[in-house]
């Protein structure tokens, strides 16, 4: 087939909104450990990643993501464990024979090199392509991530937006079936970190490869991905939906990292049908579904909240199957569009976002009443050592 005909067999395949469902590459971690000396970076991780998912590995700095994606691609050999890709082991394939593409959070560019350069730079290394069919895949790169008409620049020509499209299309020009993406918005500012997210998500979207993002940014993880892989101290410590780690935490750590939880400190007072009678803070006895993890009565917990599903008002009386208790208002702040509220209750703090037309009349000091539906709580085990209610 000529070099033209397979160019156009390229473009009808890109064009279609579906994946090619050939197109990714399944990931599997087994037992896998990484140490560097005496400090312990991945320890006894197992992951499935599906085939053609986009995959966020979200944790703190020290977690073990970064180490865990250099394993996958290569760079680091595993001190025990194993890693296949559609079954086959590869934990002894060199990185250039894995199928792997790479974006560093440095961009790595060759700054005397011309962005068309860049991008070929894969194909010269690895492949022997005739000059037609390099120039050919090399402007596919481009036009995929929107840089056609800058070929020639070099890379102190351009934003740092579009470097780091440069980045990806280097990664995306040998077509692999696998992208490896190490913090690549890390540098950004918010507007053009938000504008690339959804690109990104657009590019995974049509070419169908296997995605693994590492990210600190809670809010990349959640808008991004398919799955997210929660990591804490070498380990995973929950991998689900981005709805799911958000509104089904499986402890405290989860909840918290995830962004703007209430950890309210209580007590199992009993368990009443389907739901825990808590005792919290102010002596209040509220309501928590049985969800996740049982608690046994006497057990101290942390009821989780988050921010949006706490309402305000200044009346005693709550319309509707909702949990209520008094608080003190402590702190208001405008943000635009709303308030960010935060009251009392007892010694601990809650934290909501009230609409500029309910928080009229919001004063610090001033006495109110918060209120949650009981389905959108839940019981977590407290931390030993934590404050009691």
């Amino acid at each position: 087939m000529s070099v033209a005909a397979l160019s156009a067999a390229d473009d009808a395949a890109r064009t279609s909104d579906a994946p090619r469902p050939d197109a990714g590459v399944e990931v599997r971690l087994e037992r896998l450990s990484k140490s560097f000396g005496s400090v312990t970076a991945v320890d006894n991780v197992n992951l499935t990643i599906p085939a053609g998912a986009f995959v966020t590995l979200l944790g703190p700095s020290g977690s073990g993501k970064t180490t865990t994606l250099n394993l996958i691609a290569g760079f680091l050999a595993p001190d025990a464990g194993n890693i296949a890709f559609d079954g086959r082991p590869v934990a002894s394939v060199p990185p250039h024979r894995r199928n792997i593409g790479m974006v560093f959070q440095s961009y790595a560019l060759f700054p005397h090199m011309t962005v068309f350069d860049n991008v070929a730079y894969p194909l010269r290394m690895r492949n022997r392509l005739a000059r037609e069919a390099l120039t050919i895949r090399v402007g596919e790169s481009l036009e995929l991530v929107g840089l056609t008409k800058l070929e020639a620049r070099y890379p102190r020509q351009l934003s740092g937006g579009q470097q780091q499209r440069v980045a990806m299309a280097r990664a995306l020009v040998s077509r692999p079936r696998l992208l490896l993406m190490d913090e690549p918005l890390g540098a950004l500012d918010k507007k053009l970190r938000e504008r690339l997210q959804g690109e990104i998500k657009d590019i995974h979207r049509r070419i169908g490869s296997t995605f693994v993002y590492v990210t600190h940014d809670q809010t990349e993880a959640l808008t991004m991905s398919d799955l997210v892989v929660v990591m804490r101290d070498s380990r995973i410590v929950q991998v689900g939906s981005p709805r799911s780690v958000y509104e089904a935490p499986v402890d405290a750590f989860v909840a918290d990292f995830l962004g703007g939880a209430n950890l309210l400190p209580g007590e199992v007072m009993a368990n009443e049908r389907d739901a825990y009678a808590v005792r919290i803070a102010n002596g209040r006895m509220i309501s928590v579904p049985q969800t996740g993890a049982s608690h046994a009565p006497g057990s101290k917990v942390l009821v989780f909240i988050r921010p949006e599903d706490v309402k305000i008002s200044h009346s005693e009386e709550m319309v509707g199957n909702v949990v209520t208790t008094a608080a003190v208002v402590r702190e208001v702040l405008f943000l635009g569009e709303s308030f960010k509220v935060t009251a009392m209750v007892g010694p601990h703090p809650v934290v909501l976002r009230a609409p500029r037309v309910q928080a009229e009349g919001i004063e610090i000091g001033g006495h109110v009443m918060l209120a949650w539906p009981p389905e959108r709580s839940r019981a977590l085990a407290a931390p030993t050592g934590s404050v009691s209610p």
